[in-house]
């Protein structure tokens, strides 16, 4: 999932650069990159300027319910674009961010990967979210392609692919400080679960059950949420009647939004727990006027 600060597209420029074209990058005065590589050669194409055009692809949501991500993502990645400075061998260099919309989902991210991949760039930014991630990686390591994202799912990283970076830190660890939060903080002893049935949603519920069952917490329900759906008062009826102290859930906005809401309606004031697919004014939103008390963990690379 997706957590977006500007200097990621300084941080790709440094991987590309070293990854694929046999450059070295180092940190300068300025915070810009100084590279270079044997013979001069790097994988741009020349500029007019005397420096190199490098291109790299953003591939992020920018419509539907993650927009929210991705066009802030867009919004830092567009500035440092603009902004960053090459030293050494790169000097005059300048780079080029070509923004594709994949709408957080996988057959549009796989579409966008094959695009950037026709389109001859020397990186891609993104994905954000793990499941369109997992359809992507193949198709840059096929292309040699380094490939940067910000999604959380542990899974990603077990393929082997070399030309892959995850910026933050994965599930295992935002859920299990969830976990821990829950136990040590809030001294509470039980906890129903909720996902949304995506991979990013179902894999940082796993991690935050098995860290709660470890902790001591008692796991009375875990329930995966149809996405499409809009009513989910029958499965909270069900988690509700067995009284847990907490609502845990692992997914993004929308659903996040709606399930809050009917918790509270149907009567449920403890806590609301969740990962960073929810953090966003629009799960807030849908909450509505009583949303309660909500925790979210929040990952910054």
């Amino acid at each position: 999932m997706a957590r977006h600060r500007g200097f990621l597209v300084a941080i790709v420029v440094a991987a590309m650069l070293s990854g694929c074209s046999g450059a070295t990058a180092t940190n300068s005065p300025g915070g810009s990159v100084a590279a270079s590589a044997p013979g001069g050669s790097v994988a741009a194409s020349p500029a007019s300027s005397g420096g190199q055009t490098i291109k790299i692809g953003a591939a992020l949501p920018l419509s539907g319910d993650q927009a929210y991500y991705g066009q802030s993502a867009l919004d830092g990645a567009q500035y440092v674009a603009k902004t960053f400075k090459f030293t050494g061998a790169l000097a005059g260099s300048t780079i080029v961010l070509i923004p594709l919309d994949e709408a957080a989902d996988p057959a549009q991210g796989v579409t966008a990967a094959k695009t950037f991949v026709a389109d001859n760039v020397d990186g891609v930014l993104g994905d954000i979210n793990s499941g369109v991630t997992t359809a992507t990686m193949p198709i840059y390591n096929a292309a040699r392609i380094p490939d940067v994202f910000t999604s959380s799912n542990p899974s990603i990283t077990t393929f082997g692919f070399d030309n892959i970076a995850q910026l933050l830190g994965n599930d295992n660890s935002q859920g299990k400080i969830m976990a821990d939060f829950l136990k040590t903080s809030l001294k509470l002893g039980s906890v129903a679960v909720f996902d949304d049935s995506q991979t990013f949603g179902q894999g940082v519920a796993k991690v935050f059950t098995n860290a709660a069952k470890a902790d001591g917490i008692n796991v009375l329900n875990s329930v995966s949420l149809n996405p499409q759906s809009q009513d989910f008062r029958g499965s909270i009826a069900s988690a509700l009647a067995n009284n847990p102290a907490a609502i845990y859930f692992g997914g993004t906005v929308t659903t996040g939004g709606l399930l809050c809401n009917q918790l509270r309606s149907a009567g449920f004031t403890g806590p609301f727990l969740g990962g960073d697919g929810v953090y966003d004014p629009k799960f807030i939103q849908g909450c509505g006027t009583n949303a309660g008390v909500i925790y979210v963990t929040y990952w910054t690379p």
